[in-house]
């Protein structure tokens, strides 16, 4: 029953409580023998892979039409009152005009890393100059936090800077898993090729940090930049599932130094 209370919860996660709630009105008038007739109730066609992974479980479970329909009630109007609870912080780095209150890129990083209890997963074009934050980042894994690091390593002018900088933060932080996006993965393009770009820390699935700053001391301390931190809710969820499925399906692989 956990695996199914899982699927559930994954399923409600990304749609609208009152299109969940009629799923569930629909599903208590029917059997887990009936579980088809449900296949491709949503209109988008992620959602409805999920659905019928869930559906196909509760066929496997055999509970009764109005379990069911109990289980989809409750973590949708679980998944509402999360959404209701998440708060959200404007993260600042540059000319301080005093006009309103906010916490500069480093600190928001560093505080992050330092509150993780169990995984943080940080994604940026380069890691460059920041003591501070390397040696949270070690403290953290020496606690037991997973810690997983995504960062650039290719340079399209076929210098080994990137791959240098890879070698150098794994070397000083073995207990890291490094993820790079190998080259024959990428799409080419005139001029060059895609790249690691994205810039974001995520801690324990529950506190997300999508920020215009990499990881260096310029644009953590001098540049203009500004990010948002996201309490609850379902992005930090979303966005560690979206880079655990690129783990899993190997988009993204661990560096070897």
């Amino acid at each position: 029953m956990d695996k199914l209370a899982a699927l559930v919860c994954e399923l409600v996660r990304d749609i609208h409580y009152k299109k969940a709630l009629a799923l569930a009105e629909k599903a208590s008038d029917l059997t887990a023998a009936d579980a088809y007739q449900l296949e491709g109730y949503f209109g988008h066609q992620q959602t409805n892979h999920i659905l019928k992974s869930t559906l196909s479980h509760w066929r496997l479970i055999g509970c009764s039409g109005p379990e069911f329909a109990a289980l989809i009630s409750g973590a949708a109007w679980a998944t509402k009152l999360s959404e209701e609870h998440k708060s959200e912080e404007l993260v600042w780095t540059g000319p301080d005009l005093g006009t309103i209150p906010v916490r500069r890129s480093e600190q928001v990083v560093l505080d992050l890393i330092n509150t993780a209890e169990s995984h943080i997963f940080i994604i940026s074009f380069v890691l460059i100059n920041i003591p501070e934050i390397e040696s949270a980042l070690r403290t953290a894994a020496l606690k037991g936090v997973k810690v997983s690091l995504l960062l650039e390593s290719e340079d399209k002018n076929g210098t080994n800077d990137f791959r240098k900088s890879c070698v150098r933060i794994k070397s000083a932080i073995p207990q890291l898993d490094l993820y790079i996006w190998p080259r024959e993965n990428r799409q080419t393009m005139e001029g060059g090729f895609a790249r690691v770009h994205a810039k974001c820390v995520i801690a324990d699935s529950n506190r997300i940090f999508i920020t215009s700053a990499n990881l260096t001391s310029t644009a953590l301390d001098k540049n203009i930049e500004m990010g948002i931190l996201t309490r609850g809710g379902n992005l930090p969820v979303q966005a560690s599932d979206q880079f655990n499925a690129m783990i899993n399906q190997n988009e993204i692989i661990k560096f070897s130094v």
